[in-house]
């Protein structure tokens, strides 16, 4: 939306302002908020509803108090920051109003951790779908009334308030019921064991955050605005790949923290691997897409003034494969009770990021912010997986995933050929080359054996929680969560 009716240079500072706010949401944080995901499956198991309830208030009060404080020191040093970091005047009102946003975000990301650890799907996914629908709908009222960009953060606190209000009440109503009723006290022990837990984690989220700003902070710097508007309207487009991710990594986490308590070491294997499996088998079409065609589809979901961001699109289209691995593998160390690990890996990338960041923007610009993405995840990836061999023993199948990588080639191979063969509108060819390169791909997955009808059925059930199987598969009367055969 932004893209077809706003200058790239106004992305670039709403954006660069937006990822200096949200920069410092780790302290605010404390790591305190993960630590949610790993507690209350564990509470939820031995019915301590009084525990749930401790840990969420903890951290929300924490949230609350960190947040505020940053807020007015926003609010106080916001004219030093427009007058020497962004050097424009339009950073102003920003800055203040993503000051109040940096508040309420809190609360937000404490409901939203909170439902991953009751493993409620809808509410999970309807917080943040319900934010990024009003927050349009918002959008649009401000750019058709032609409202500066200046003005843009309240669009941001708005929506932040009213989804955060709206899913509270469905959190109450339909998860906890009693959550007003119970009396309960947060205890030091509550406290200390969470800290502990949250500490690595934070440090992790420290890492992981200035790893996803530093690149804007060097291109704000360094490049100048617009910059930053392809570099992150680029990682906008690739991170679609990872949709389908995040519904895997929502069912995946409290699984692993089950399967870890139990000691359930065949089972954990199975479910990691069938994740992997399902994550690059719908992802993987979706980077290739963008490989083939980056100039059209910037063309046709933004406009012509994003096509200097074609050649970063395609390059970063291959980083969110390596993101969704690692993503998965951290989020087994955390859910295996080894925070850590996950901190030493994000440390890892952060490391490499900075170091190539430093060398290539000054000289490439673009183009040097997206290869040091690249190179940081690439280097990541073989560290996890060391971590792996060393701590979890997850092993990985190898064999299914060199069929991946066949019936992907055989995608890309398909898409390039047509694509050079057919000459119609640029959304007619791009519908019907996908639709027969999908076809083929389609056909190379359940031929390479790679997934099959029962085992597309038995991932249903685990994402949404319904009994997919007994209306396909009556016959089968082995439980949802079972391993099939």
């Amino acid at each position: 939306m932004f893209a077809r009716y706003l200058q790239v240079e106004e992305i670039g500072l709403f954006y660069s302002v937006l990822g200096f706010i949200l920069f410092f949401a780790f302290i605010r944080d404390l790591g305190l908020s993960d630590s949610l995901t790993y507690f209350i499956p564990r509470f939820k198991v031995d019915n301590k509803k009084k525990n749930i309830k401790s840990a969420i208030l903890f951290t929300l009060y924490i949230q609350m108090a960190i947040g505020i404080l940053f807020a007015v020191v926003f609010v106080a040093l916001s004219n030093t920051l427009v007058k020497y970091y962004f050097k424009d005047e339009r950073a102003l009102f920003l800055i203040l109003g993503l000051a109040f946003y940096f508040v309420i975000e809190g609360i937000y990301e404490v409901l939203f951790q909170s439902f991953q650890g009751f493993q409620d799907m809808f509410l999970f996914q309807g917080l943040e779908f319900s934010f990024q629908v009003i927050s349009l709908a918002f959008f649009l009222v401000f750019i058709f009334a032609k409202i500066p960009i200046t003005y843009f953060a309240i669009v941001y606190l708005i929506s932040v308030i009213i989804s955060t209000t709206i899913f509270f009440v469905l959190f109450v109503k339909k998860l906890f019921p009693d959550f007003f009723y119970i009396k309960t006290k947060i205890s030091k022990k509550l406290k200390k064991e969470m800290l502990e837990y949250s500490f690595p984690t934070m440090m992790g989220s420290l890492a992981g955050t200035i790893f996803s700003q530093q690149s804007v902070f060097f291109l704000t710097f360094f490049v100048g605005l617009e910059a930053v508007g392809y570099y992150v309207m680029a990682h906008a487009l690739a991170k679609i790949s990872i949709f389908f991710f995040k519904a895997v990594n929502f069912v995946f986490s409290p699984i692993m923290s089950e399967m870890w308590k139990k000691k359930d070491i065949k089972s954990l294997n199975y479910y990691f691997n069938e994740m992997i499996t399902y994550t690059y088998v719908v992802g993987v079409p979706m980077v290739l897409a963008l490989v083939v065609f980056p100039q059209e589809i910037l063309r046709i979901l933004y406009s012509d003034s994003f096509l200097p961001a074609s050649q970063a699109l395609m390059l970063l289209a291959f980083y969110y494969p390596f993101f969704s691995f690692n993503s998965l593998f951290k989020r087994a160390f955390l859910s295996a009770g080894m925070p850590k690990l996950a901190r030493n890996a994000t440390y890892a990338t952060l490391i490499v990021n900075l170091v190539f960041n430093i060398v290539l923007i000054p000289t490439y610009g673009l183009l040097g912010a997206v290869i040091a993405d690249i190179v940081s995840i690439a280097i990541t990836t073989i560290y996890v997986l060391y971590l792996n061999h060393k701590h979890l023993s997850i092993l990985i199948d190898k064999n299914k995933l060199v069929r991946v990588i066949v019936a992907s080639t055989l995608f890309i191979i398909s898409a390039a050929v047509l694509k050079h063969i057919i000459n119609m509108p640029i959304i007619l060819e791009l519908i019907l080359v996908l639709i027969i390169a999908g076809g083929t791909y389609i056909g190379a997955i359940f031929a390479l054996g790679i997934i099959s009808f029962k085992k597309i059925i038995f991932v249903l059930d685990l994402i949404t929680n319904k009994k997919f199987r007994h209306y396909f598969l009556k016959e089968e009367k082995v439980p949802i969560k079972d391993t099939p055969k």
